[in-house]
Formats: C-alpha cells, sequence, structure tokens
C-alpha cells in the first residue's frame, strides 16, 4: 500500500477596483446628492447619486465623454468594469413663450444652449407669427428637452422658406426629445 499526501496552498483572488467620478456641468449653483467620488470592485454597482439643479434649471442627462450616457436621475451605474466620469448636464427652465422666444435672440439664451420646457406653452392667443429658433447661417445645435410638454397654436403665415417652424435649421448633434406640437399653422408664401 502506497501513502499519498496532499498539500493545501491558500490561494487569493484579487478583484480589482474602479473609481467611478460624478460631477456637475458649470451650471452655477448645481449639486449632488451621494458619494460623488466612489471606489467599486468589479461587477459591483454605483451607490445612487441625485443630481440637483439650481433654481430656474432643470436636469438634463449624465454625460461621459461628451456623450449621452444616461436620463435617469438618480443615476445608478451597474456592473462596473472600468474608471468612469459621467457629468450631470442641467438645462435653463423655458416657462412661457417670452423664453421660448429669447432663444437664439438673446445672448442669455444662445442656439448652442440646453433648455427644458415645463409646461404647455398656447401659441393661440398670440397676434404675432413665431420665428422659428435657428437658420441655415446659425441653426439650433443645442438640447431642447420638451418634458413631454405641448406647444399649441403656433403660427407662421409668412414663410418664405423652407426651415420655418419651431426649428429653422438643427445641427448634426443637436437634441430635441419628449416635445408635442399641436395645431401647428404653417403657410408658405
Amino acid at each position: 500500500s502506497s501513502v499519498h499526501s496532499a498539500r493545501l496552498t491558500r490561494v487569493t483572488l484579487e478583484v480589482p477596483e474602479y473609481t467611478v467620478t460624478v460631477k456637475t456641468d458649470d451650471t452655477p449653483g448645481a449639486a449632488l446628492n451621494g458619494e460623488s467620488n466612489q471606489r467599486i470592485k468589479a461587477g459591483g454597482f454605483l451607490s445612487p447619486v441625485t443630481a440637483e439643479p439650481p433654481q430656474g434649471y432643470c436636469f438634463s442627462k449624465w454625460v461621459r465623454d461628451g456623450k449621452h450616457f444616461s436620463y435617469e436621475n438618480p443615476l445608478v451605474i451597474p456592473d462596473i468594469r472600468e474608471d468612469l466620469e459621467v457629468t450631470a448636464q442641467f438645462s435653463r427652465e423655458i416657462t412661457d413663450i417670452a423664453e421660448l422666444r429669447r432663444i437664439g435672440t438673446d445672448p442669455g439664451y444662445p442656439l448652442d444652449g440646453r433648455y427644458c420646457l415645463q409646461k404647455d406653452l398656447d401659441f393661440s392667443g398670440a397676434n404675432e407669427d413665431f420665428t422659428a429658433i435657428g437658420s441655415e447661417e446659425a441653426p439650433f445645435s443645442g438640447y431642447f428637452f420638451g418634458n413631454n410638454h405641448a406647444i399649441t397654436g403656433l403660427q407662421c403665415s409668412q414663410a418664405r422658406q423652407s426651415l420655418e417652424g419651431l426649428f429653422g435649421d438643427v445641427a448634426e448633434g443637436a437634441e430635441i426629445r419628449d416635445l408635442r406640437l399641436e395645431n401647428v399653422n404653417i403657410t408658405h408664401n
């Protein structure tokens, strides 16, 4: 008969850790609620971080490397497998027709800005045509979040070119989402 011996050795498994950094864009007064720098083991998830907009702004989206990452707020990222830096972006609130008309005509409302509609807007009682946001020479290149609201009764009876409506010309990379247009009347001369 023979005797065999076995030797047990200790095996250690190293699970990599990654850093997730969450920050805000340059909107003054914007804040984060939650841990903005987290070390997370591979396969783990980010503890919730909520983007809190300052007065007059709303949360738009999370971006990574300048590209859309998520619309969810609070942000929770499952299955972390790499270092991440994610930025909360905020948009200026549009609460009335006068503010909507300022986009692209007022330096505080640039064509490359970010905007979010806070309520339905009704142009039915307006006695003047709407001048489209953006043109062929200066297209809208920003972000407009309709927030599932409607713009109703928009009129453009003096249209002389094909680039008329709420937005005249929109640049590549611009984003317009969750917006309803109802009872719009554009008459081309």
